[in-house]
């Protein structure tokens, strides 16, 4: 007994394939972006990062210098701003401390931005992975299964010695008729 497959849908494989060749298209495009942000993180806190905070220690610790220079002169000139001047020097190195303590925060998270950044980038790596080898096959196999399934749908039944019967969308051979005779059991 002949019987045909029920299908229903070629377009549906067809739009699937496409939604997952425009995913795999959107995918690299964004782990592209992240690979560019890592790099671009990276560069960040070893140069402008170091160099902007190198610059304000400096900065900081020439406040300092000069507003220690205005206490001293205030005291040796009696000057009864030497309060004021004694707050702008614990300003000054307040100042300064915090600038040194960027820099020390700045040290760490560079010594551990592999460390933490690395397992993530495998992670990635892996879907890219996914992405290169994995989904071409994919889309590949969905590209062949529409072709074949064109092709089934395209090629007529084959004919049969007996009379057929439709039921519900399928074609089979009668009760009456098993192998050109009527009557006879399977």
């Amino acid at each position: 007994m002949t019987v045909r497959a029920n299908v229903t849908s070629i377009d549906a494989v067809e739009a699937f394939r496409a939604n997952l060749v425009r995913y795999m298209e959107r995918a690299r495009a964004t782990l592209d972006e992240v690979d560019a942000e890592v790099v671009r993180t990276r560069l960040w806190l070893e140069t402008d990062q170091r160099n902007h905070l190198a610059k304000q220690v400096r900065l900081r610790a020439r406040q300092l210098e000069e507003t220690r220079q205005a206490r001293f002169s205030a005291r040796l000139s009696a000057f009864r701003g030497e309060q004021s001047a004694r707050m702008a020097v614990l300003r000054a190195e307040r100042l300064l401390r915090d600038a040194e303590e960027k820099v020390r925060v700045l040290k760490k998270w560079y010594l551990q931005y592999d460390n933490r950044v690395e397992p993530l980038k495998k992670q990635i790596d892996r879907l890219r992975n996914v992405l290169d080898y994995d989904l071409p096959k994919a889309i590949a196999y969905l590209a062949n299964m529409v072709k074949v399934l064109d092709e089934y749908t395209t090629t007529p039944p084959p004919a049969t010695d007996g009379p057929v019967i439709e039921t519900e969308g399928s074609t089979a051979l009668s009760d009456e008729t098993v192998d050109g005779q009527p009557g006879a059991q399977p």
